[in-house]
């Protein structure tokens, strides 16, 4: 399948991983970017990875680059895309339960303004990626796509549920083809200096202490990105709209689990300091991924101790290089 291709959140951890692999598949790209991603240092040489693609795939992908949600119907007007993969927002489950107004503006505000913009524009299809956090505390395990619980935990988790469903009715209204897709805990190299995976392997390779909000014993299904990327390209490829897909690796683990597969693979040991839980976070969030394989003919391919194990030799590597 080749298609004309609108990313959003090109110059994020996921972005940077599968806008390559769109162009070595022979798709025509363009990466919507808005000029705060650029803020932070890996977002600068995410960046700059894009202008090196961009030189080197002439033809075949396009910057457009805008300054705020205001300026995006026109960038993707020019961009003209038959599929729409929407990956950029804010999420921080931390940072939205102080600044709840932030999240309804950066995700599920700039969502209809995205989707709307995407109908007049005639595009035909959008993968979303959704979250592990609409799930609520109260939710059953392992999550089914069916049964949320009560509510979501945070106003991250809140703002992404409201973008599915604001998603699912331009479904129903315009015959715009959709597919949620609820990332569990994504992982991989060049990831993402908030998320838990790179803060445990900064802090064992800086000797630093690293801090646990609980007892370590919360559960989380952590999913190679290489797997998320061949997600989203069943999701592109699919003739059905889907209102929701959890996509993981259907196996929980712990964070100390976490944390002694790091200690291995980085081969230095962690210090630990423990805190009370954080607000919003969820105790335990295990996928039921049968529907995702079912209906995407997909499967997850990576497992931890691999995954972990690439991921470490890339730390390595960049404190090799000083980065």
């Amino acid at each position: 399948m080749q298609a004309k291709i609108l990313v959003t959140g090109a110059a994020g951890f996921i972005g940077s991983h599968l806008i390559p692999r769109l162009l070595e598949s022979g798709q025509c790209v363009s990466c919507l970017v808005r000029s705060h991603e650029a803020s932070s240092g890996s977002s600068r040489r995410r960046l700059a990875s894009l202008e090196e693609l961009q030189a080197q795939y002439r033809d075949k992908l396009r910057l457009l680059r805008v300054q705020d949600a205001g300026a995006a119907p026109q960038a993707v007007q020019a961009a003209q895309a038959e599929i729409c993969i929407h990956l950029a927002g804010r999420s921080w489950v931390r940072e939205s339960v102080a600044l709840p107004e932030q999240y309804v503006d950066a995700n599920y505000g700039a969502t209809v303004a995205l989707a709307n913009a995407l109908c007049q524009s005639g595009c035909r299809r959008v993968v979303f990626a959704s979250t592990v956090m609409v799930y609520g505390e109260d939710a059953p395990l392992p999550c089914t796509e069916g049964n949320l619980g009560s509510a979501p935990a945070s106003p991250y988790g809140a703002s992404k549920l409201a973008c599915e469903v604001f998603l699912n009715m331009y479904r129903a209204l315009h015959k715009l083809e959709i597919v949620n897709l609820r990332l569990f805990s994504v992982y991989g190299p060049d990831l993402r200096e908030d998320l838990v995976p790179h803060l445990i392997s900064s802090a064992i390779l800086q000797g630093k202490p690293f801090t646990l909000f609980g007892d370590g014993r919360s559960v989380r299904d952590y999913v190679e990105v290489r797997d998320v990327l061949n997600a989203i390209e069943a999701a592109c490829r699919c003739r059905e709209s889907h209102a929701a897909l959890n996509i993981g690796s259907g196996v929980g683990t712990t964070l100390l689990d976490l944390i002694e597969l790091l200690q291995k693979h980085l081969g230095r040991k962690a210090e630990l300091v423990y805190k009370p839980p954080a607000a919003g976070e969820l105790r335990a969030a295990v996928p039921d991924i049968s529907l995702a394989k079912a209906k995407l003919g997909w499967a997850p391919h990576v497992s931890l101790e691999e995954g972990v194990a690439r991921l470490a030799e890339w730390f390595k590597g960049t404190a090799r290089a000083g980065r």
